[in-house]
């Protein structure tokens, strides 16, 4: 109940996993093909350090919309 867990399979296999911790207000993003053992921070639904294809992209940002949808908005 404290985190959301989405997960992510494109046409060719490749795998993504986002875990966003809803008590610390993290998301954190696994990618098969950039390597399991290299987690990355996601920030406001987006990883600046990776190029995502659209696809992956779109899917990235409506998991932390989903994921954050029940927090308080800050001004």
């Amino acid at each position: 109940p404290g985190s959301y867990t989405g997960y992510f399979e494109n046409e060719h296999g490749e795998q993504s996993v986002f875990l966003y911790d809803r008590e610390t207000h993290k998301g954190t993003l696994w990618m098969g093909d950039y390597g399991w053992e290299h987690p990355d921070e996601v920030l406001a639904g987006k990883v600046p350090e990776l190029i995502l294809d659209d696809e992956e992209r779109d899917w990235l940002r409506l998991c932390w919309l989903v994921a954050t949808s029940h927090e308080p908005t800050v001004l």
